[in-house]
């Protein structure tokens, strides 16, 4: 895979079907990160797992399934622009268009791709929630529903992965925060022609 560095290399090595091309399409048009992207060590990543709430059982399953530059060149650019779509939008309020689920063939490194992709997106996010005065405890709470997300994910499967992604790309993005036992969730009504959009928060409990 080493060598994969756009969108049909990518889809080769990785042999993707044809369904996927319009998300490669739009991964390729967010282009690399204007600084290069280092893969997190597994230290770290166990460290920042366990603030996330992924249970222990799960941890080595997401670390052994790294994709890194030189072993997995092809998740790696996926990963990379992925990250960058998030980054990129961080607290906006449009829905970002779907994330496709990968292919079974690809097996743990499928089912936890976009683990990994949270992962290298939690330093930007910590950083964002940061600058806006967002109560650390309310950062990781929220952040956490990453594990709580995976942990549905076994009792409805039977195995480590993560198919809501699309969901936790909104508390990755600054849309969702966790107060208490309710997330709220920031929104944007539009009126009509002449009249500013305004803000709102929606409200949802959770277990």
């Amino acid at each position: 895979m080493a060598g994969s560095s756009d969108a049909r290399s990518a889809r080769d090595a990785l042999r993707l079907p044809q369904r996927f091309d319009p998300w490669l399409a739009r991964l390729e048009s967010v282009g690399p990160p204007s600084v290069p992207l280092e893969p997190m060590p597994a230290v770290d990543a166990r460290a920042a797992l366990r603030r996330l709430a992924v249970r222990d059982s799960d941890i080595e399953d997401v670390v052994s399934s790294r994709p890194t530059p030189e072993s997995d060149r092809a998740l790696w650019w996926l990963l990379e622009r992925c990250r960058a779509q998030l980054v990129s939008d961080m607290g906006g309020f449009e829905q970002l268009p779907p994330w496709p689920r990968l292919p079974e063939a690809l097996g743990l490194r499928g089912r936890l791709f976009y683990v990994h992709v949270f992962l290298a997106t939690l330093p930007a996010v910590r950083r964002w929630h940061a600058a806006r005065g967002i109560p650390d405890d309310v950062s990781w709470e929220t952040l956490a529903d990453l594990g709580n997300q995976m942990d549905i994910h076994r009792w409805m499967y039977g195995q480590v992965g993560l198919e809501t992604h699309d969901w936790v790309t909104l508390h990755f993005r600054g849309r969702i925060y966790r107060l208490g036992r309710l997330q709220f969730e920031r929104s944007r009504i539009r009126p009509g022609p002449g009249h500013p959009p305004l803000s709102w928060y929606h409200a949802a409990e959770v277990d």
